[in-house]
């Protein structure tokens, strides 16, 4: 492939859609499945950021493909897989990874703010996993993989919302792996720790020291990259990965085992 230097060959002929794919562990991500031959759809409501993504993708000789769609709407998740299928004529692999974060303290929560969150972070993750898998079962092969957080497995303030939806992840991801095991369509999910994204890196930048603080909540006492969390995803959408589904694997630098927050 002109432009890439491939890693490896094992997305080759492959077509993967990664939806909040516009910044991020989503461009991480999908830059990552172009690098080793994969044709990618990247998905997101960032229309600016996505073609802007695709494009780089694309000047280096790979193929992508933006579609802009909000995840919170089943007819829009729907409406992706089918533009994919009639493009591409199959559906290897998607990787969920569009979401949202809500910081309010559980007696402010209203329903706006609830249903916000729930609506991308696990309705919307849904409505991805089932227009995908419904494909996928006719195939009889495929893989999926969703995006969790260790807030799955711990919390803290004004996080009750957030935890909430990525506790769900994790476990609809089980309840699809058990579904869809026997058509060979496996279903896992990544669970990652703090990360070094531009919305991070938004955030620490207001607060002197954070940064620091939080690298030093990690026994690796640094903060994770998105080329890190996306090479967990490749392995977990590849062949290599072949007998593993139903699990959410931990990427965190080592923070819920030091147990520091």
């Amino acid at each position: 492939m002109e432009g890439f230097t491939l890693k490896c060959n094992r997305f080759e002929d492959k077509t993967v859609i990664v939806t909040g794919a516009a910044k991020g562990i989503g461009k991480a991500t999908a830059m990552a499945f172009a690098e080793e031959g994969a044709m990618v759809i990247l998905a997101d409501h960032d229309s600016e950021f996505g073609e802007k993504t695709a494009k780089e993708i694309t000047n280096k000789g790979a193929e992508a493909l933006f579609i802009e769609v909000d995840v919170s709407k089943r007819e829009a998740c729907y409406k992706m897989v089918e533009t994919v299928v009639e493009k591409y004529k199959k559906l290897d692999c998607i990787v969920n990874i569009a979401g949202v974060i809500s910081t309010v303290a559980a007696k402010d929560v209203t329903e706006k703010d609830w249903d916000f969150v729930m609506n991308v972070n696990l309705k919307g993750l849904f409505w991805c996993c089932q227009a995908a898998g419904i494909q996928m079962l006719k195939q009889n092969y495929g893989s999926i993989v969703n995006t969790s957080s260790i807030s799955a497995y711990h919390t803290r303030e004004l996080r009750s919302v957030y935890s909430c939806s990525k506790a769900g992840v994790s476990m609809l991801t089980k309840a699809l792996a058990v579904e869809w095991g026997k058509n060979n369509v496996r279903v896992n999910a990544v669970a990652p720790g703090i990360v070094k994204t531009p919305l991070s890196v938004e955030i620490m930048n207001k607060t002197k020291g954070l940064e620091e603080k939080m690298a030093d909540t990690t026994v690796l006492k640094r903060i994770g990259s998105p080329e890190e969390i996306a090479s967990l995803i490749l392995y977990l959408s590849s062949d290599d990965a072949g007998f593993i589904t139903g699990q959410t694997t931990i990427i965190d630098g080592g923070r819920l085992a030091y147990g520091r927050v």
